[in-house]
């Protein structure tokens, strides 16, 4: 995945995603990019993966790809795998998938593996024999969607949770605009 690859015998988990740039060279964390983010809850993520080396129809490449949506420090649970596909041209690929309701909002870890074996790179962790690792920080945090609009009550928007707090008031006002018409009758119906 992208221009450089780097060795590392394990995981080199940091709070940055950034253990294996920091205890040597090259920097290879460049081969995904986050175009959409923030993520939205509940919608639509893309992310692009630029696959580099020889990779062809007889020599297909398989990217898989996780995000910890829920951050509990792992990517086993439903719906983290967001990638699984197998490649057959170099270049830039670009992936759509869903941000699952239960996101939660914060920085959370995102880890892509690709290799010749799609045996070894379709799990998280395992060595694999060819092939590259990157782990990412995903930031800024997930978005929320904006709430839908508050009804509509006599041409103003009232927020439906203060209904309750306006209602007495409301009730007053219209019984004094009806004792006031009323009131207005009577006098009429003296005259």
């Amino acid at each position: 995945m992208g221009a450089t690859v780097d060795t590392e015998v394990d995981g080199q988990p940091t709070p940055n995603a950034d253990g294996d740039d920091i205890t040597g060279t090259p920097d290879d964390e460049d081969g995904v990019i986050f175009p959409s983010l923030p993520f939205l809850a509940g919608g639509t993520g893309s992310l692009q993966i630029i696959v580099s080396g020889s990779v062809d129809g007889n020599n297909p490449a398989y990217v898989y790809g996780w995000i910890d949506w829920n951050q509990d420090g792992d990517w086993d649970d439903a719906l983290e795998n967001i990638v699984g596909q197998q490649i057959t041209t170099t270049g830039t690929h670009t992936f759509t998938f869903g941000v699952p309701n239960l996101a939660k909002p914060g920085n959370t870890y995102a880890r892509f593996r690709i290799g010749y074996d799609e045996n070894e790179v379709n799990s998280v962790t395992g060595e694999a024999s060819n092939g590259e690792v990157e782990d990412h920080l995903v930031d800024p945090a997930i978005a929320r969607p904006p709430p839908p609009p508050e009804p509509a009550v006599g041409g103003f928007f009232i927020p439906v949770n203060k209904l309750a707090i306006l209602a007495p008031y409301l009730v007053m006002m219209i019984s004094a605009v009806l004792a006031s018409s009323i009131l207005a009758i009577r006098k009429k119906c003296r005259n």
